[in-house]
């Protein structure tokens, strides 16, 4: 009964663990489902989230799994009659390489013992001749500089194999997919390629005095040969895009919950800016010039503006991060709108002033075919409309106006200038007339 309860209750825990990580990396709107999958001793939940399969959990560790070579072997080995295949053809794998592992020795041991690697590391041309004359035999043979880095040469690649036959070993599973197996195979290769390179050294064939490297190649090449026909698998080929898919959306969703809120920082003080900016561009217009639909496209703005904030607090930072994109676009509406009805009224401003500037140079208030007075009283009623708001649909009608009344004034000034000069001509000639007739009489009559 104990035993029922206990395991009753570590199945509520690994529950509730799956349960937090999903929350951690979800969002409140996201739609998710759990699917369990169960290989060997290990419980695992496949998430689902908005119809993507997007990450896996090891419930047995309560781990989200992140390598690509975890995920791949977990989704190979839900085809149970692939699996038993796959792992005899991997214990095979592991034969092979055991068989070429062993056939490194003795030699490898001997040609260590005759260069004194054995005892001393050889890593640049003076660790090498210490190692040299650490042996009887080679302290004999040693004469250049040349044959220290041979030997040099000899011992690094010994060492990199090492490496590489080690990592091939601790990397094989008993299932693996396409991306486990290529990093195997590339281990492979680069075995292949160190294994000629020690079997061609000088240290054999120049200075003869390692013994020649009997390499089991055949071993080699046909755990090469395995390892591709493992890849070739379509099951292994399909679950390995798979596990590549989980893998990237997975990397993509950590990444997005580990940068979101500083991400979000960002973008409001961008948005800060342009809303602190944008209401003092619509502050100034608004002073003068009333429009109706830039207004409500400046206050819904604002309200974007406000919606996203409540979004984030709300931790629904993809759709904040979409508004974000939506506020952007309708911000540079606005300023658009704005900067037109700015150029609009700044029309107006300077052909009310052209105007003024016309109408004080007449000085009279009727001229044939124009009426100045009523000219006046209408840059008067305008002047007045423009001490207060006006409509953006009156702009247009306004410029219009003062764009006649320019006009007429032109032609009221170059007619009133014609008339100045001609009185002064007309009335001096006949004075002077008139004055020379007196002089002329006066003279007569003395």
């Amino acid at each position: 009964m104990r035993a029922i309860l206990f395991l009753f209750l570590l199945s509520l825990l690994v529950a509730a663990g799956t349960e937090d990580i999903v929350k951690n990396y979800t969002e409140p709107d996201d739609d998710y489902s759990i699917k369990k999958i169960k290989i060997g001793n290990n419980d695992y939940a496949l998430i689902t989230v908005n119809g993507n399969e997007t990450f896996l959990i090891n419930e047995s560790s309560s781990i989200l799994l992140r390598d690509g070579k975890d995920i791949e072997s977990v989704f190979i080995s839900t085809d149970v009659t692939l699996t038993e295949t796959y792992k005899l053809r991997v214990q095979i794998l592991r034969e092979f390489m055991e068989s070429y592992n062993n056939s490194r020795q003795p030699q490898e041991n001997q040609c260590k013992i005759f260069t004194g690697t054995n005892n001393i590391a050889c890593v640049d041309k003076d660790s090498c001749i210490k190692a040299c004359y650490s042996s009887p035999i080679c302290g004999k043979v040693l004469g250049s500089v040349e044959f220290a880095l041979t030997i040099r040469d000899w011992y690094v690649a010994v060492l990199m194999l090492d490496g590489n036959v080690s990592d091939f070993f601790q990397d094989l599973r008993p299932v693996m997919g396409t991306k486990s197996l290529d990093n195997e195979l590339q281990k492979l290769n680069d075995i292949r390629e160190l294994s000629f390179e020690l079997t061609d050294s000088d240290l054999v064939s120049v200075y003869a005095i390692c013994p020649g490297a009997r390499y089991n190649f055949t071993a080699l090449d046909s755990a090469i040969n395995l390892v591709n026909l493992l890849k070739g698998n379509e099951v292994v080929i399909a679950a390995s895009e798979r596990a590549s898919n989980v893998e990237k959306r997975t990397s993509d969703l950590i990444n997005f919950t580990e940068t979101k809120k500083t991400m979000f920082e960002v973008q409001s003080d961008r948005r800060d800016g342009a809303v602190s900016e944008l209401n003092d561009k619509y502050t100034r217009l608004a002073v003068n010039v009333y429009d109706p639909e830039l207004e409500r496209k400046y206050n819904a703005v604002i309200a974007l503006n406000d919606e996203i904030i409540g979004l984030a607090s709300e931790n629904l930072y993809k759709q904040a991060f979409a508004k974000d994109e939506e506020f952007s676009f309708n911000v540079a509406i606005v300023n658009t709108s704005i900067d037109a009805g700015q150029k609009e009224y700044a029309k107006v401003l300077i052909l009310k002033t052209n105007v003024s500037t016309k109408l004080a140079k007449v000085k009279v208030n009727q001229v044939p075919g124009y009426n100045i007075t009523e000219i006046r009283e209408e840059f008067r009623a305008i002047n007045q409309s423009l001490s207060k708001k006006v409509g953006k649909s009156d702009l247009l009608e306004i410029q219009e106006k003062l764009s006649n009344m320019s006009l007429s004034l032109d032609q009221i000034i170059i007619v009133t200038a014609g008339q100045q000069e001609t009185p002064a001509g007309s009335l001096c000639t006949p004075a002077l007339i008139i004055l020379l007739l007196l002089g002329y009489v006066a003279y007569v009559r003395k």
